[in-house]
């Protein structure tokens, strides 16, 4: 029985594919024959970095993570123009570094309250966005926009929020992919303000499956164990079927990726799901690449399982996303060799076992 839902998803698979590569050959052409593109035109009117943003009343508080602001940025016209949301969580002792987080599909940026806020008290101020078709963003469909784009707009919410702190680049799932596509390219790192110190990949999609959640949708249960995760909302679009050409690039760029290694010299944590939970992504495929293909060339990698985990671990359940959350906390601080009192400060109470031993 198995063998033969396999044979049909792999052969609706096949179909899907072909149908959005037509699709996106056609559509490629009419945009680039409307020249739609013109990055060097973009704005960032953004307030000066430096200016705190409950200090400026362009800045909205969320409902959702505390202490996050947020507002709309306006991004020039790039693959069609228009402006997205951009929230920065300040940290609550002094900041030692900037945190710039690229959430995944079906995700907005104000989806990780528990890793926003384990963050902002270890120093790290968060900066996240949302992406096209994604949260409260104004822009053309995620359809319009390739990896490179999307590299040129996560840039571009950089420079808007830069600070002289370092920079570290994290993602999720998706997120964890256009970093990971972003780390693999020189020419992409060469359009941030300043150097990326370190890379953050929660269960990167270089190998996502044929069918998200199992049957194609994305839904809050399939993502964590934890039925009452602090989410500003659902999984919105609920599925990569919606946009094809997403889909077509989503595929094609996985493939690279997973082919291709981390640049050395990187210091880069990667944290992986449990093969048997995961509905969105292959883990064992995502741990082969993160142990082998990604080190190839001398990639400094920690690499990090977390047992029992679904896709989503930084919202899992007690004690994963505690677990992951503080593995990810504690690879900066390393990386970064934070001053030993702001270390102190966030660990007044110890880390009970459980959480220290749940992501191996």
């Amino acid at each position: 029985m198995n063998t033969f839902l396999n044979a049909i998803r792999n052969c609706l698979r096949g179909s899907f594919l072909v149908l959005a590569l037509i699709i996106s050959i056609i559509a490629t052409i009419l945009l680039d024959a409307r020249d739609l593109r013109s990055p060097a035109n973009a704005k960032t009117d953004m307030p000066p970095a430096s200016v705190a943003p409950w200090h400026d009343p362009s800045w909205t508080p969320s409902a959702t993570v505390p202490g996050l602001h947020t507002r709309q940025l306006d991004i020039g016209d790039l693959a069609g123009g228009g402006t997205t949301r951009v929230g920065v969580l300040e940290p609550t002792i002094p900041a030692v570094a900037d945190v710039l987080f690229i959430h995944g599909h079906a995700d907005r940026l104000d989806n990780h309250r528990a890793l926003f806020t384990s963050l902002a008290q270890r120093g790290m101020r968060v900066i996240s966005y949302d992406l096209p078709s994604h949260g409260k963003s104004h822009l053309a469909p995620i359809d319009r926009w390739s990896i490179d784009d999307l590299t040129e707009l996560t840039a571009r919410v950089e420079h808007a929020t830069h600070t002289k702190h370092p920079l570290i680049l994290s993602g999720w799932s998706f997120g964890g992919l256009i970093a990971t596509r972003i780390a693999q390219e020189p020419t992409r790192l060469h359009r941030f303000s300043r150097p990326i110190r370190a890379l953050i990949l929660e269960t990167p999609a270089v190998a996502p499956l044929s069918f998200v959640g199992g049957d194609g949708i994305a839904q809050a249960r399939t993502l964590t164990h934890d039925t009452d995760a602090p989410v500003a909302a659902p999984p919105t679009p609920a599925s990569p079927f919606y946009n094809p050409l997403f889909a077509t690039r989503l595929l094609t760029e996985a493939t690279i990726a997973a082919a291709h290694p981390l640049p050395a010299g990187l210091p880069t944590l990667i944290i992986g799901s449990d093969p048997e939970h995961d509905r969105y992504i292959d883990a064992k495929k995502v741990a082969t690449w993160a142990t082998g293909v990604a080190k190839k060339t001398g990639a400094n990698i920690t690499f990090r399982t977390c047992h029992g985990a679904r896709h989503g671990v930084d919202i899992e359940a007690w004690p994963t996303g505690p677990a992951a959350n503080h593995h990810i906390t504690n690879f900066i601080a390393k990386t970064l060799t934070l001053a030993t009192a702001a270390t102190r400060t966030s660990n007044s109470t110890p880390t009970p076992t459980e959480v220290t031993t749940a992501c191996r």
